[in-house]
């Protein structure tokens, strides 16, 4: 089984593109999905991408515009260097004690 992991800062714009692709695509033969619906279903054929962000780039991608295109390739890599510190935070706290008796 694979893991499923959430996708870097351009992986997201990638896939955010993809997205938009496959909604333009689909549009006409599914017309009773929603932009949203047809992206969360085209997004769900990548095995690794893990379901919360998976559904936030449906939403984004539903708009119909990229968000990501707007910023420069410094930007990007700012965005991915504070994801990338927000997640060695989030585990460094998670291995920290927690309840009566912790110590602090």
């Amino acid at each position: 089984m694979t893991r499923r992991r959430k996708p870097t800062i351009e992986e997201r714009a990638q896939l955010v593109r993809a997205a938009i692709e496959y909604i333009d695509h689909y549009r006409g033969q599914s017309s009773e999905m929603s932009a949203y619906d047809l992206a969360y279903r085209g997004l769900g054929k990548i095995a690794w991408l893990h379901p919360q962000s998976r559904d936030g780039i449906a939403a984004m991608a539903a708009t119909g515009t990229n968000p990501y295109d707007a910023l420069t390739a410094s930007e990007l890599q700012d965005l991915e260097d504070e994801r990338t510190l927000q997640s060695m935070q989030s585990r460094w706290a998670a291995k920290r004690p927690h309840g009566p008796g912790a110590s602090r």
